[in-house]
């Protein structure tokens, strides 16, 4: 039935166990509060506003180990870390004008929280059976859920308004669930598979997060794969980090890459622009394979210090689609399709060669400036453009069709082949 309590002084708390369900009627505690109902729910007939707590921890607590939690009143206040335990859904709304302050939870069913004033933050770990939302209302608010213990088992939906910023971190595998929609900028990451429902929005207002990662969406995993598509996010500026074997694999209009350190493969689809770089490092430990849908857009990663380690496989469409690679490493083209000029350049050690089949329309140069070439050996390089060598060792180029040599400078033997 419904409960009424009262209590003294500025900092009373209230604690309170019932066997069955529990109604909060409209009530103002100067403290904590924390009741658990055994057997039943946990609902609310008017307001309720707990300001904060006497040194009790958390400063509120619900619990309903066997039924659920619905406490969704606008004007709500939850003061201090807010504790939730439920065997079934569970539904918050928190009017404190110091933000929402999560403590260790666990729900079973779905969580959700909304946030009206202020920051959300975490001070305990979040373990919930089904889905998550999280809304943070507050203009320009971020909400930041980057507890190390958080483990969720659905989709993730998560909301902010302005330049709100958004971080959460999984100890499990993480979908982004529509309609997520972050006035800021986003950062994901934990230690499984990182994916995304489409109706995903990132609005990009503001400078976003501190320092080299400023105006960027982040993805990151310790143990699993990244892999989104359909993320609506016109900034296309983004970071990758995985580690082990993790793959990153992106589907978006057009992709600008601020830094990456991809364990595994990279795959990246601009289905209507480019894909380039800012000044910070691109490192790949697997095959990274660049796609540019659209005539004439380029691929250009041209930061001195990149690091592909496989087979890089590059296609671009039209007649202008041209393709531009700085490598710290040696460089093995997989099968590519430039319609336009490329260029690869294995700036400080390693050699230049191909394992694929690759075709190219315009200029193509080689740049090996520490090692040979050796590229077209097995029929599979057809380039109509001048091609151009340069290398401090051997150069030995085969291709499918008359040669156009420009200019060249090969520090060891030439063997040019012109197969018709």
């Amino acid at each position: 039935g419904t409960l009424t309590f009262a209590t003294t002084g500025p900092f009373g708390d209230v604690d309170i166990t019932n066997a069955t369900a529990i109604v909060l009627p409209a009530q103002t505690i100067n403290g904590g509060f924390r009741v658990t109902a055994l057997t039943g729910n946990i609902t609310q007939s008017g307001t309720v506003q707990f300001t904060g707590s006497n040194g009790g921890t958390p400063a509120s607590r619900f619990a309903a180990p066997a039924g659920s939690i619905t406490l969704n009143d606008g004007a709500n206040i939850f003061g201090g870390p807010l504790q939730v335990v439920s065997l079934s859904n569970t539904a918050f709304t928190n009017n404190n004008v110091g933000g929402t302050n999560l403590g260790t939870s666990n729900v079973t069913g779905n969580l959700v929280i909304s946030n009206q004033q202020g920051a959300f933050t975490q001070s305990g770990g979040a373990t919930v059976g089904g889905n998550l939302a999280v809304s943070n209302l507050q203009a320009n608010a971020a909400l930041t859920m980057t507890n190390t213990l958080n483990a969720v088992t659905g989709t993730v939906e998560l909301a902010t308004a302005g330049t709100g910023n958004a971080e959460f971190f999984n100890t499990l595998n993480t979908t982004l669930a529509a309609p997520t929609s972050i006035g800021g900028f986003l950062r994901v990451s934990g230690n499984g598979n990182i994916t995304n429902q489409a109706g995903v929005t990132v609005t990009g207002n503001g400078t976003g997060f501190a320092g080299a990662e400023a105006s960027t969406v982040i993805f990151g995993s310790t143990a699993g794969n990244i892999t989104i598509s359909g993320l609506t996010y016109t900034a296309n500026r983004f970071k990758f980090v995985t580690t082990g074997t993790g793959n990153a694999t992106l589907t978006h209009a057009a992709a600008i890459l601020n830094g990456a350190s991809v364990a595994g493969n990279l795959g990246i689809t601009a289905t209507a622009g480019t894909i380039t770089q800012s000044s910070e490092t691109v490192t790949v430990g697997g095959t990274s394979t660049l796609t540019t849908q659209t005539n004439d857009q380029a691929i250009t990663l041209n930061t001195l210090t990149n690091s592909f380690t496989g087979a890089m496989l590059l296609t671009t469409n039209g007649t202008a689609g041209n393709v531009s690679i700085q490598n710290v490493l040696g460089t093995n083209l997989g099968t590519s399709a430039v319609r336009g000029n490329l260029s690869v350049n294995s700036n400080t050690t390693g050699n230049i060669t191909n394992s694929g089949v690759v075709t190219t329309d315009g200029t193509t140069t080689f740049n090996a400036t520490s090692g040979l070439i050796n590229v077209g050996t097995g029929s599979n390089f057809t380039g109509t453009g001048t091609i151009v060598l340069n290398s401090s060792g051997n150069s030995t180029f085969t291709n499918q069709t008359a040669i156009d040599l420009g200019t060249s400078t090969i520090g060891g033997n030439a063997n040019i082949t012109a197969v018709t």
